[in-house]
């Protein structure tokens, strides 16, 4: 199946790979469409002026109006999911919906630009590309270097959190701060024997490039010293 938008809100489907296109839907509207994007099968969504956003649940026969609480010229529309889908638009619009296009937040985007297009190849990274060349990327990688630990001094103990990194695309990359007294600063769980107190930050790279840092406390405590006192008091029972 494919999908065609165009001027006066036109919707057009063919399903046999494009010979045929059927009659336009009547989505009870006059605005020029830009962008047809479907979840699945049948769950669908079409952008356009004035911050236009339509949904189908039937396969594209039946278009309703969502509100999207925007009125710029929306360009494109891409869904990661059923309920997550993203729109970029005029004057650096973007906007993101995690409820199925029921509610719509809009996106700092960083750039006054229009932006042509949207596209994430996975749920955690995103791209958008827009006028005067402008490109953008998001990604959401976690570090999480771990809960704060205390040992005693002469001892060691494993770091990073489990796992010490998430989202993104892995693989990832690691680099531990300070790298003295670790037993590989390269490596998401290294063991440390710090003999003093020391901040631990972590740095993860994913495959596309995205960073992330965490840090924690590692305490390394003196050894409790044992005190044995002589006494010269003599005690004798049962006399």
């Amino acid at each position: 199946n494919g999908y065609a938008v165009g001027a006066n809100a036109t919707i057009r489907r063919t399903s046999n790979g494009g010979s045929f296109w059927g009659p336009p839907n009547n989505v009870g509207s006059s605005v020029l469409l830009n962008s047809v994007h479907f979840a699945d099968g049948y769950l669908g969504y079409a952008v356009g002026l004035n911050g236009t956003i339509l949904k189908t649940f039937d396969g594209g026969m039946y278009w309703s109006p969502l509100t999207s609480g925007n009125n710029n010229y929306l360009m494109d529309i891409f869904f990661t999911d059923a309920n997550t889908g993203y729109v970029s638009g005029g004057s650096g619009t973007i906007l993101k919906t995690s409820d199925g296009g029921s509610s719509w937040t809009p996106l700092n985007s960083g750039t006054p630009q229009d932006l042509y297009a949207i596209y994430f190849p996975d749920p955690s990274t995103g791209y958008a590309i827009g006028s005067n060349g402008v490109i953008l990327k998001t990604c959401t990688v976690v570090a999480n270097a771990g809960s704060d630990q205390t040992i005693c001094s002469g001892s060691s103990a494993i770091i990073g959190g489990t796992p010490a990194a998430s989202g993104g695309t892995s693989p990832y990359s690691y680099t531990w701060i300070p790298s003295s007294d670790l037993s590989d600063f390269s490596i998401a769980n290294p063991v440390s024997n710090a003999a003093s107190y020391t901040v631990y930050s972590l740095m993860v790279t994913d495959v596309n490039g995205c960073t992330a840092a965490d840090s924690m406390n590692f305490y390394a405590m003196p050894a409790p010293t044992a005190t044995i006192t002589a006494s010269t008091d003599v005690i004798c029972y049962g006399f």
